[in-house]
C-alpha cells in the first residue's frame, strides 16, 4: 500500500510537471510581444510583462517537484556516484530533512498565509495591470506541497533500491 501511495506521488508529479511545462509558450509568447511592441513600434506592453513574470513563476514553482522526480536539478555527481549506496542514503538524508525543515515547510505555510490574505482582501497586481494574484498565489503551496511528497518519494524508492541490494559474498 505504501508502494502504491509513493507511486501516486510520481504519478501527480510528472503530471503537473507535463501540464505546467506548457505554461512556457504562452509566457515566452508573451515577451516577445513585449519585445516587439517596445523595440519596433516604441510602444512599450505593461501587461505582456506582467502576465509572463506570473506564467514563468508558476511554470518554475511547480515544476520543481517534477525535477526532483526526473533528477534533472542541478546536482554535482562527481564525488556522488563514487560512494557506496549507503554513503549517498546518509547524504540524501542529512540534505534532505533540513531542506524539507527549513526551506519547504515555511514554503507551504507562508504561501497559505499569503494566499489566504490574497482571497481574503482579492489582491490585485497594482495599476495598470490589476491581475488578480490569488490564482498564482495558490500555486506556491501547492507546489510546496508536490515538492515535499515528492522528496519522500524518492526517499521511498532510494531506500527501497537499498534494501533490494544483495550482499556481495566473495
Amino acid at each position: 500500500m505504501l508502494d502504491r501511495f509513493f507511486q501516486t506521488i510520481d504519478w501527480v508529479s510528472e503530471k503537473s510537471g507535463k501540464v505546467v511545462s506548457f505554461l512556457f509558450f504562452p509566457g515566452w509568447l508573451l515577451v516577445l510581444y513585449s519585445v516587439i511592441t517596445r523595440y519596433f513600434f516604441n510602444k512599450p506592453s505593461i501587461f505582456a510583462g506582467e502576465y509572463a513574470k506570473y506564467l514563468f513563476a508558476v511554470y518554475f514553482v511547480v515544476g520543481g517537484a517534477y525535477c526532483l522526480q526526473n533528477k534533472s536539478h542541478i546536482r554535482v555527481d562527481i564525488i556522488y556516484n563514487l560512494m557506496a549506496k549507503k554513503t549517498q542514503l546518509f547524504i540524501e538524508f542529512l540534505v534532505v530533512f533540513p531542506i524539507a525543515f527549513f526551506f519547504i515547510f515555511p514554503f507551504i505555510w507562508h504561501g497559505t498565509l499569503f494566499t489566504w490574505t490574497a482571497i481574503k482582501f482579492l489582491e490585485t497586481d497594482p495599476p495598470p495591470t490589476h491581475i488578480i494574484l490569488f490564482p498564482i498565489k495558490i500555486m506556491v503551496p501547492i507546489a510546496g506541497i508536490l515538492l515535499f511528497l515528492q522528496l519522500f518519494s524518492d526517499l521511498h524508492k532510494y531506500y527501497a533500491s537499498l534494501k533490494e541490494e544483495k550482499p556481495h559474498v566473495d
